[in-house]
């Protein structure tokens, strides 16, 4: 170590490290060299853009792809709208149907108690009559009474009223009625 002392402290070490060694001039390239440089570096862009294009085109037909997947999704959405739309539609003409079967029942129930209703005052007013003319009377125009007078209230208090006009002739306070 004394060694490296010594050389420390007479600046020897200092003269040889600021001596550098002579750098080498720099290669010089033959012409066809530096074609074929140039070559594989074109042929390298090359390779990128291509490589580059092929990123993008594989980019575009995933973005396509998933265009397709969403159309077809909401055609998928719109047949299933459409089908509960038209199950919905389905149901509810059901319901009227139903509805109107069950209003026409009530209908037809009305319209046979009403005939019933008139048959039953219809006999207690002819086992009332006290002779056989009065019977054949009544009965005469009970019968030109028909269903359809009796199902619509308006029809059959007009026949029933023109029918007692013959018999009672009408009072004025009834004809201001």
């Amino acid at each position: 170590m004394a060694i490296d002392e010594d050389l420390f402290v007479n600046g020897s070490i200092e003269n040889e490290i600021e001596e550098k060694p002579k750098a080498k001039p720099k290669r010089k390239l033959t012409e066809k060299q530096l074609e074929n440089l140039r070559k594989g570096r074109e042929k390298m862009a090359a390779r990128r853009k291509a490589a580059k294009e092929k990123e993008e085109k594989k980019n575009l037909k995933l973005t396509i792809k998933e265009e397709k997947k969403g159309v077809k999704e909401m055609n998928k959405q719109k047949k299933e709208s459409k089908a509960k739309k038209n199950r919905l539609l389905k149901e509810q003409e059901k319901e009227l149907k139903h509805l109107e079967k069950l209003r026409q029942i009530e209908k037809e129930k009305q319209e046979e108690e009403k005939l019933d209703k008139f048959q039953q005052i219809r006999t207690k007013y002819l086992m009332n009559c006290n002779s056989s003319e009065q019977y054949e009377s009544l009965k005469k125009h009970l019968d030109d009474i028909e269903e359809e007078d009796v199902l619509d209230d308006e029809r059959l208090k007009t026949k029933l009223i023109d029918m007692i006009k013959i018999y009672v002739k009408p009072s004025e306070d009834s004809e201001n009625n």
